[in-house]
């Protein structure tokens, strides 16, 4: 539910380049108008209504407002979501950072990502699209577009916005300009270079199949890396549950951004070594498939340097190795134990149930 407003298209009162023109009308009628509001409610009704009867609305998001907001016209977005959200209460709505009410902010990334916005945004899910001059792009390199769901993960960002699925502008092979700042002039010309902006490639005949490409199987296998690490997520706090660990230290949260670290070290840059993504990723399946494992156990990062450990929660009962020797294990089940440079193997024991945490140096 998207596009600019107009006659054939649902609303979207606000984009990149600002408000949307035509003197604030939709459909004909002034934004603010009484006729508007009873209008645009009733589209709103209707059209969650019938998603909600298909069994569709779950998945849909209305976007209001994605672009920059000024401060005229944020009693207008303002009145946006009031209405959309008396029309239909259990429809998300995705705005600009600012908004207040609604459900998801769409942050313009890298800039977007501040403390404030983080600190403002309430119970708002952040969803993020690349605003830095289209940087995931046909000259990106493509080991980016696995590295990026990484960043996402670390900053918990729960979506994402492309600005077109595809669109290829001509000439298909563009000479590239003397100047790389022309490609500033072009894009503010509304005319970026092919590939700019999209996230697959269209075929070269019209109307056929999108192109395959290595960058859209990398960005495949990045959306799978995402994935894993929201099960690793879930199997930490349903250990912890289990466990009843109150310690706000034991926090997924934590672990997501230790595992996430090495490969995206800030929100605007991920590494394009293909080893350490294979490593951090297999690295993520063991977690998952330890945490997941009986006897229920979590565990933190601690310390740094010479003072690195693994602090450690689980049942009073259960039986705590370090390679060959026993760990002591308190009454409240908790443990510690040192985390050398050279890695770690930890063996987790209640009767016949086992298992191993594998923790490889650089870890």
């Amino acid at each position: 539910m998207g596009g600019q407003g107009g006659a054939s298209h649902p609303p979207n009162f606000g984009g990149a380049g600002g408000a949307i023109p035509d003197e604030w009308t939709w459909n004909g009628l002034r934004v603010g108008s009484p006729e508007f509001r009873q209008a645009f409610s009733s589209y709103v009704r209707q059209v969650a209504t019938h998603l909600r009867e298909k069994g569709w609305l779950s998945q849909a998001v209305l976007l209001l407002w994605e672009g920059p907001l000024e401060e005229e016209t944020r009693a207008v977005a303002q009145e946006m979501v009031a209405l959309a959200r008396a029309a239909a209460p259990d429809l998300r709505l995705l705005a600009t950072p600012g908004v207040a009410g609604a459900d998801i902010w769409c942050l313009p990334l890298p800039l977007g990502f501040r403390a404030t916005v983080l600190r403002a945004r309430g119970d708002a899910a952040l969803w993020a699209r690349e605003d830095r001059l289209y940087a995931l792009d046909a000259d990106s390199a493509a080991i980016d577009l696995r590295g990026y769901p990484w960043r996402l993960k670390r900053c918990g960002i729960t979506g994402v916005e492309w600005p077109a699925l595809t669109r290829w502008n001509a000439p298909a092979t563009p000479t590239p300009p003397a100047d790389p700042g022309e490609w500033e002039g072009r894009l503010a010309a509304a005319e970026p270079p092919p590939g700019w902006g999209v996230l697959i490639h269209p075929g070269r005949a019209e109307g056929a199949m999108p192109r395959d490409s290595i960058r859209w199987e990398l960005y495949r296998e990045g959306v799978e890396d995402y994935d894993a690490l929201t099960l690793l997520e879930q199997a930490y706090v349903s250990a912890r549950d289990a466990l009843r660990v109150q310690d706000p230290r034991f926090e997924a949260a934590a672990l997501i951004e230790h595992v996430t670290r090495p490969v995206a070290s800030s929100i605007v840059e991920s590494t394009l070594d293909p080893a350490r993504l294979h490593s951090a990723r297999a690295f993520v399946d063991h977690l998952i498939e330890f945490l997941s494992a009986e006897p229920p156990c979590v565990f933190r990062f601690a310390g740094e340097g010479e003072t690195r450990a693994l602090e450690g929660v689980t049942l009073p009962a259960v039986t705590v190795e370090s390679g060959r020797a026993r760990v002591a294990v308190d009454a409240a089940g908790r443990f510690r134990v040192p985390l050398p440079a050279g890695g770690l193997r930890l063996t987790v024991r209640s009767g016949r149930q086992q298992r191993e945490l594998v923790i490889e140096g650089g870890w």
